[in-house]
């Protein structure tokens, strides 16, 4: 293959935990809306997702991935509150969305296995 047409692979950022992968998704989507991705690897559950940070490489940009490593979803949303009673943060698996403010709901979205240039 011609090295100028090869496909770089992401670099990889474990985050500590899920809380906070929810919360960078969130934080950069507010109001556009936003996914995470999931996918299991050599019996890990990986949430992940893939991003591009500019002006690298020529100015293509520099793939980036940023994952954690959990226990497989029990439905198909994260449901992420800003504030709860505790006056912290929080969020859990959500079998549907419901109208509430302060909640934000980010869809999983389920892939059969993760595209080796991503992850």
């Amino acid at each position: 293959m011609d090295k100028s047409k090869e496909i770089m692979k992401a670099q990889n950022i474990q985050l500590d935990g899920l809380i906070d992968l929810i919360r960078l998704v969130v934080t950069n989507v507010q109001s556009r809306g936003g996914h995470i991705n999931y996918a299991e690897r050599d019996g890990k559950g990986y949430y992940f997702i893939s991003q591009v940070v500019p002006s690298w490489y020529e100015f293509y940009g520099l793939p980036v991935t940023m994952f954690a490593i959990h226990e497989p979803p029990k439905s198909n949303f994260i449901s992420y509150q800003f504030v709860n009673d505790d006056g912290m943060d929080s969020w859990k698996f959500a079998d549907f969305i419901e109208d509430k403010p302060k909640i934000v709901y980010l869809p999983i979205i389920k892939m059969k296995q993760i595209p080796e240039f991503v992850l």
